[in-house]
């Protein structure tokens, strides 16, 4: 069945080393799609991530909620963060994650010629340098 306010989702071709379980066939509190796979299977991250997206995310229409525009990129990004670290590791999708932030957060209020060095030490914003 589809889903109000979200589009069919395309077709991904997975190895048979892998599975989608949906939320209904797990515990009643899971809101995400259950996937499971070993590590070596060939499966296309982008593919998985828009599959997923399209299948699993429900816009709020709450009048105090952001743009589904807005809502979408942000379930987007959390997509791209859990299909990383299951695929890879946690540490790899923190990296992504944080590339990510850096790209479309900061970079965007830098101009072309500025150089920045940012250090986080232990969770903890140590230094922000121009060079």
């Amino acid at each position: 069945m589809k889903r109000a306010g979200c589009g069919a989702p395309g077709k991904v071709r997975m190895p048979a080393s892998a599975a989608l379980l949906s939320p209904e066939a797990g515990a009643a509190s899971q809101p995400e799609p259950v996937f499971v796979t070993r590590r070596d299977a060939p499966i296309d991250r982008d593919a998985l991530g828009g599959a997923l997206a399209e299948a699993y995310f429900q816009p709020s229409f709450d009048p105090d909620a952001d743009s589904v525009d807005t809502q979408m990129r942000e379930y987007r990004r959390r997509i791209a963060y859990l299909v990383t670290e299951l695929l890879e590791s946690r540490e790899a999708a923190a990296d992504a994650d944080l590339r990510d932030l850096v790209t479309t957060c900061i970079l965007p209020s830098m101009s072309g010629n500025s150089n920045v060095d940012i250090e986080i030490r232990n969770g903890t914003l140590m230094a922000i340098n121009r060079i």
